[in-house]
C-alpha cells in the first residue's frame, strides 16, 4: 500500500488520511503510448499497460519514482552466502539481467468514480526461455491516493531456492528522510536476536553499512510501515496481512552485486528501494 504523506503532520496515519476530501477520479487511456493516467487534481498515477508497471507516481506536481517497482529475487552475496558454494551458484541464476520479464496481459476496469483496477499476468523465464515464475497482479488505485497492490505468484519446478521475494523500485533522492516501525539496527531471519522494534529514524544514506567488499546489507525486518518523505511529501508503505522487510541504499543493485571493492561503488541519482514479503538468513542460501 503506498500513500501520500504529510511529514509535518502527527504520526497518526489514520488522522493525517481521514481528512483527505473525497474528488471523484479522472481516467485517461493514451492509446499511442498505451499509458493510463488516473488523478484526482492532487495526485497523479501513471501505469505503463504495455511493460505492466507503474511509471509514474506524483503528488503536487513532485515525482516520488525514479523507476517502476519490479518484482525482485535477487540480492548482492554476502561473505557468508558466498562459503554456500552450491547454494550460491543457483542464487547467481537470479543476478540482475540473468532473467527475462513478459507481459502475457493487462487490462484495467473503472469500477466506481472512486476506484480504478488493474489486472495484470507476467511472467519471468530463464534465457533459455524455461518459465521460472508466474505473477498474477491487482492494482487498485483509490481517490485517496493510495494504490494497493495484491501479488500472487507461482513458483516453477525448476527453481530450487531464491534469496528474496518482493519489489524494487528507485526513489527520487530528495526522499531523504526514512522513517519505520520495525527493527532498529540491521536484521535478518537468523539474524535478530536481541534487537529492539519500534520507531525509528535515519537519513536515507545512512541505513546501508558499506563493508569492505561490498554486498547486501541493511535489511530491516519486522517493519509495520515505512515512510520515504523530504520536507513536503513522502511515501508511505506498508503490507496490509503481514510484516515485511525492506532496505535502502544509494546504489544499483546491478552495482551492488558485480563490484569487487568500495571503490567500484558509484553513488547514484536515485535510491535503492526493496520492499521484501520474505528474506533469506544470512549464509541460508539453500
Amino acid at each position: 500500500m503506498a500513500r501520500f504523506l504529510d511529514p509535518k503532520a502527527d504520526l497518526t496515519f489514520k488522522k493525517a488520511f481521514g481528512e483527505q476530501p473525497r474528488l471523484p477520479l479522472t481516467v485517461a487511456m493514451d492509446s499511442v503510448t498505451n499509458v493510463l493516467s488516473v488523478t484526482n487534481g492532487n495526485f497523479v498515477a501513471r501505469y505503463d499497460m504495455g511493460r505492466a508497471v507503474l511509471s509514474s507516481l506524483s503528488v503536487e506536481d513532485k515525482e516520488l519514482l525514479y523507476q517502476a517497482p519490479i518484482l525482485n529475487f535477487s540480492r548482492a552475496l554476502t561473505d557468508n552466502d558466498k562459503q554456500d558454494k552450491h547454494g550460491a551458484a543457483l542464487w547467481n541464476n537470479f543476478l540482475p539481467g540473468q532473467f527475462d520479464r513478459y507481459v502475457m496481459v493487462a487490462s484495467y476496469r473503472v469500477i466506481d468514480d472512486y476506484t480504478v483496477g488493474i489486472d495484470a499476468m507476467i511472467r519471468f523465464t530463464d534465457k533459455t526461455g524455461r518459465p521460472l515464475f508466474d505473477l498474477q497482479q491487482t492494482w487498485a488505485i483509490l481517490h485517496t491516493g493510495d494504490i494497493l497492490l495484491n501479488s500472487d505468484v507461482v513458483v516453477s519446478d525448476y527453481v530450487q531456492a531464491v534469496p528474496r521475494m518482493g519489489y524494487r523500485l528507485l526513489l527520487d533522492k530528495k526522499l531523504s528522510h526514512i522513517r519505520w516501525y520495525g527493527t532498529e539496527r540491521e536484521a535478518y531471519a537468523d539474524r535478530m536476536l536481541g534487537l529492539h522494534t519500534g520507531l525509528n529514524a535515519a537519513h536515507g544514506d545512512s541505513i546501508f553499512h558499506c563493508y569492505d567488499r561490498p554486498q547486501s546489507a541493511g535489511n530491516h525486518l519486522g517493519t509495520r510501515w515505512m515512510v520515504a518523505e523530504d520536507d513536503a511529501v513522502g511515501l508511505y508503505v506498508d503490507m496490509t496481512d503481514s510484516l515485511f522487510n525492506f532496505s535502502v541504499y544509494p546504489y544499483s543493485e546491478r552495482n551492488l552485486s558485480s563490484c569487487e571493492s568500495l571503490r567500484d561503488l558509484a553513488a547514484q541519482s536515485y535510491r535503492t528501494l526493496n520492499l521484501d514479503y520474505k528474506m533469506a538468513g544470512v549464509g541460508s542460501a539453500l
